[in-house]
């Protein structure tokens, strides 16, 4: 680093870092931080994709008002108006964080439905079904789950009828609601797309021949390569008008350089892969798990003065050197997570028991080397605060990099941020729409 940087960030407090990540949120500096420094905070900011979420969707009532297939006239009642059942469908057993995502996602995905005209929802990635019953019970459109666990699916089921029990307590005679319907399949790179859509058509009972079948698709975080899958599928499948994406786990993405094939999940468009050289769009692994941190919520950490937390990562640290000296291969076997400062070595023993075959012996926890590194926590945390300073634009690059293969492929796109990234950190949406 520039020895103007190494200068001020040895000299400053942790929480005064916070600036670097997120601006000072007063109207002055904490800290007179260097001019290249600034200028650097200033690109990032100014290159990637705007993190400040958008405008909540507009909440639209109009589900209960449409025909059935009947073509005759539902019942005036809306599942998210009535107090009990909204409970069911947006807050009983389900997280905050899941609750934030799966209101804005399941409006703006009804409010695109109806704006094309398209009845039908295929959710990869479903698991409990949340987002699922949403958009069905509450916004009266048809859903297919599809989800790889046959456990989450019987789960699913469960909660399905359960709130479907519910509803019919309070709901007006005649009324109808149409239930999520679900298939156990693993989307992969061998997967038949065409064998794929008529799987769907058959769960949601339309007539393999039927023209005029049309559907959403909609990933809520899908893992690493999943999302381009989809992005893939999406584009090949006549029958797919529009695509929701938010995405998950860019570390678990496969790129030109680890899988030289029309299967990779990264680089996606034409513009970056006709580059002559790869290296020039390449993201090491280390680039992308970054990309995947949480920036906000680090940055109120840092600004809060939580320095038992920030202690943690110099513990993750100094365990990661040890089992490095031992096994250099097990480099990214991935510590558990321990929320709560304890002792180095309960929290060695918490870190590496799901890992098999991996011990940290006594005498390394208790070394002077070890115990140099644990007192050098700050320094792990201007490091860390400085790579989470790059996370943003390695981000755009992806979401960039997809967007950009659906352009070339005729569609209109745009990304928004969707969420609130306090409480959900990837919080961009890519929406697709073919003409």
């Amino acid at each position: 680093m520039p020895k103007s940087w190494i200068k001020t960030l040895s000299n400053i407090p942790p929480e005064h870092l916070s600036d670097l990540l997120i601006g000072p949120q007063q109207q002055t500096e904490k800290t007179l931080w260097p001019l290249s420094l600034l200028a650097l905070r200033k690109l990032l900011e100014r290159l990637s994709i705007s993190r400040s979420p958008v405008k909540e969707p507009a909440k639209n009532n109009q589900s209960s008002k449409e025909k059935d297939s009947n073509n005759n006239p539902k019942q005036d009642f809306n599942c998210l108006t009535h107090p009990k059942i909204c409970t069911i469908l947006t807050k009983k057993k389900i997280k905050e964080k899941k609750r934030h995502e799966i209101e804005r996602m399941g409006q703006l995905t009804a409010d695109i439905a109806r704006e094309l005209r398209c009845q039908y929802i295929v959710d990869f990635g479903s698991g409990l079904g949340h987002l699922a019953r949403l958009i069905s019970y509450g916004h009266g459109l048809n859903v297919c789950c599809i989800e790889k666990q046959v456990a989450l699916t019987e789960q699913a089921n469960d909660l399905d009828n359960k709130a479907i029990d519910l509803i019919m307590k309070f709901c007006k005679d005649g009324t109808t609601f149409r239930k999520p319907v679900h298939l156990n399949i693993c989307l992969s790179e061998d997967t038949s797309f065409s064998e794929l859509v008529k799987n769907i058509k058959n769960c949601f009972r339309v007539d393999l021949n039927d023209d005029t079948f049309r559907f959403g698709i909609i990933g809520l975080h899908p893992c690493g390569n999943l999302a381009s899958l989809l992005i893939r599928f999406f584009l090949q499948s006549s029958e797919a008008k529009f695509l929701n994406l938010v995405g998950c786990c860019y570390f678990k993405i496969t790129t030109s350089i680890d899988q030289n094939n029309n299967n990779k999940g990264y680089p996606l468009s034409e513009y970056l892969t006709n580059l002559v050289e790869p290296k020039w769009h390449h993201l090491s692994f280390e680039a992308r798990e970054v990309a995947c941190h949480a920036i906000e919520v680090y940055a109120d950490r840092l600004s809060e003065k939580n320095y038992e937390y920030l202690r943690i990562h110099s513990y993750r640290a100094a365990a990661e050197k040890i089992i490095c000296k031992y096994s250099p291969e097990r480099k990214r076997s991935g510590l558990r997570s321990i929320k709560r400062l304890t002792t180095f070595r309960e929290y060695c023993q918490q870190a590496v028991s799901h890992l098999e075959g991996i011990i940290i012996p006594d005498h390394d926890v208790e070394s002077p080397d070890t115990q140099m590194n644990l007192e050098r926590w700050k320094s792990v945390v201007i490091f860390y605060t400085l790579r989470l300073m790059l996370a943003p634009i390695v981000e755009s690059v992806i979401l960039y990099d997809r967007i950009l293969y659906c352009i070339e492929n005729g569609c209109s796109t745009k990304i928004d941020a969707i969420f609130d990234p306090n409480i959900s950190a990837r919080n961009h949406i890519i929406t697709a729409i073919k003409p």
